[in-house]
């Protein structure tokens, strides 16, 4: 008797010498030997028992004819056919951004018998375990042709996150794709606000840190003691989210300009903030 498996510990056991002439096995079941093996973990067992030599090959007549007669069974803990997962999921890619969070996107080249996806997130490479689904994110089934699916994590924002797809098949076996790492960006501000400039005073250069809860049009402009404007340092249509700005202490000729205090606006629709900068050279 021979044991195979992808878990299994593969065993040959030769079964006892042949019963007397005259044994009928097909009229009552009789013990030859018992095996007992460990599986590790889940899978196919497949238990072959040959009946290829004379000594065992008993049948109803006492002559042991035919000699030499082949009995081959097979006993496993699952259908023996394709138990394959024919649903081939390739380009997974993941894009973070401050309004959405993580989208993750990725493709089928085809599919069989596909139920759909779950997504997966960590925050470790090795520890991927929050299923972020509570249901299947439906697939095509079955397609021969390329299917593209996407999908936003909206919750991830911050820090690094793990991320992988779960595909899962009609029957319930299921193979995955990944794993893929994404630094996700911080949420959009809730309000606007302009922090003080650093170094300060400062040289050569500071920089200017201002925040936008929403799109608009956005100036950030130096002007001296006397209310003149020394330099533009941004004008234009934002979007909402986090910037820096940076003045190295020359005018809009690109020349230095003296030592002393300026003042930083920066205006963004109807909020307006002014920072004090002193230069130093």
């Amino acid at each position: 008797m021979l044991v195979t498996g992808p878990n299994v510990n593969a065993l040959n056991v030769a079964t006892p010498p042949g019963n007397p002439p005259g044994w009928d096995v097909t009229a009552d079941w009789q013990t030859v030997v018992t095996l007992k093996w460990y599986i590790a973990s889940t899978g196919t067992a497949n238990v072959t028992i040959s009946d290829a030599t004379d000594a065992a090959a008993y049948f109803v007549n006492y002559t042991n004819a035919p000699k030499g007669a082949q009995a081959d069974f097979t006993v496993s803990n699952q259908d023996l056919g394709d138990v394959s997962l024919p649903v081939q999921m390739t380009n997974l890619t993941a894009q973070a951004t401050s309004r959405e969070g993580v989208t993750l996107s990725w493709a089928t080249e085809s599919e069989t018998n596909s139920a759909g996806f779950h997504i997966w997130r960590g925050e470790s490479e090795n520890a991927i375990n929050t299923r972020l689904t509570s249901a299947l994110i439906p697939s095509h089934g079955n397609s021969s042709s390329r299917n593209d699916y996407t999908f936003t994590d909206r919750s991830a924002h911050g820090k690094t996150f793990w991320y992988k797809i779960e595909e899962v098949s009609l029957t319930g076996q299921s193979q995955f794709l990944g794993p893929i790492s994404v630094e996700a960006a911080l949420p959009l501000p809730e309000q606007f606000s302009v922090s003080r400039n650093y170094p300060n005073p400062f040289n050569p250069e500071t920089t200017i840190h201002y925040e936008l809860p929403e799109d608009g049009s956005v100036s950030v402009r130096v002007f001296d003691l006397m209310g003149r404007e020394v330099k533009t340092l941004a004008d234009g249509h934002m979007t909402a989210g986090r910037y820096d700005v940076k003045w190295d202490g020359t005018n809009h000729f690109g020349n230095a300009v003296s030592s002393g205090m300026y003042f930083v606006r920066v205006q963004a629709g109807e909020f307006s903030a002014v920072r004090k900068v002193t230069l130093m050279r």
